[in-house]
């Protein structure tokens, strides 16, 4: 039978949470999002762990299909997490550790033991290995530790950002696995995650220090609400809560995150290999997605089409605002 995973997103205000069933094509059995708990979250990190996991129970214990959970997975959005893709010579899987670490200590020394490291392989030859190589600093796990370890699940795991969307994108959005490169863009409130896949794989991943907390604060403020209330009313049916929000609004609070936008699209052009194939467009994901009128902002800057990122058979405001909990619920291979 096909298992059931809980994927678990947390952020600075909200904690999302989806039940995916992993068959051939996974199905999205339930989903759900619950307010952070207050103190839990700070500086676009997660400081306890065991609180989240409460609010994570409750959730379940009031949802009979989420109380079907056999698994958890959490998604690890931090600005200390690194991902960069890595290719190395055909090695036994006994190697294959070892050799990667020796690859990240020329740039990272002694990283092995401050970091947890893990890899995803995307494919082999005859002569090479390659894939993507992620790492974080183990402080700064600990508290997704602490959610792990409060449930009794037979397999529990911690992923990255940049793989969660790249498991969404490929399992969920059928209709869009073209033979194409894209670019995916998350801005949180305190940085934004900036992500090309080509051909569904990871080609370049950067976290950025430009989010869309003081764009959020401006629209709560226009709107006389609290931003704890607009991030959980946020939907696809939301443009009331825009009422008022121009360009001009954009162009303030948002021109940070678009000009690394370009600025990524243009590195990335420079200095991919000849074969590669150029960014198609810009998909939106995450809350970001949702702010009315940043889309066609956006464009203007990149000079590309931008749109959220669209599921073949989910509901589209579920799946957009859930998107990293449903990329760490599906299972890898």
């Amino acid at each position: 039978m096909a298992q059931k995973v809980l994927g678990v997103d947390v952020s600075a205000h909200t904690i999302k949470l989806a039940l995916v069933s992993n068959e051939k094509r996974p199905k999205i059995l339930a989903a759900d999002i619950v307010a952070m708990p207050s103190g839990a979250w700070a500086n676009d990190t997660l400081l306890d762990g065991k609180a989240v996991a409460h609010a994570i129970s409750g959730a379940v214990l009031s949802n009979k299909l989420m109380s079907r959970t056999e698994a958890i997975a959490v998604c690890v959005n931090t600005p200390q997490t690194v991902v960069r893709p890595i290719k190395l010579p055909m090695l036994s899987d006994k190697e294959l550790r070892p050799a990667i670490e020796f690859e990240l200590t020329k740039s990272f020394p002694g990283i092995g033991k401050t970091h947890a490291i893990a890899f995803r392989e995307y494919g082999r030859t005859k002569e090479a290995i390659s894939g993507i190589v992620s790492f974080s600093p183990l402080r700064t796990l600990d508290a997704y530790k602490e959610i792990v370890d409060a449930f009794n699940y037979k397999d529990a795991y911690l992923d990255v950002s940049p793989n969660c969307e790249a498991k969404a994108y490929l399992k969920f959005c059928a209709a869009e696995k073209e033979n194409k490169a894209v670019m995916i863009l998350e801005a949180g409130l305190e940085g934004s995650t900036i992500t090309v896949l080509e051909k569904g794989e990871i080609r370049h991943s950067r976290y950025v220090a430009e989010g869309a907390g003081q764009f959020a604060d401006y629209v709560c403020e226009r709107n006389g609400t609290s931003p704890e209330r607009f991030f959980m009313e946020l939907n696809g049916q939301s443009e009331p809560l825009f009422k008022g929000v121009d360009r001009s609004g954009y162009q303030r609070y948002m021109l940070p995150i678009a000009t690394e936008a370009r600025q990524t699209l243009e590195f990335y052009a420079a200095g991919a290999p000849p074969e590669a194939l150029p960014v198609a467009e810009v998909l939106l994901a995450g809350d970001c997605a949702l702010y009315e009128g940043f889309a066609e902002y956006l464009s203007s800057v990149v000079g590309l089409g931008v749109r959220a990122m669209k599921p073949a058979s989910a509901a589209p405001d579920t799946f957009i605002r859930l998107i990293h909990a449903l990329g760490a619920a599906v299972r890898e291979g």
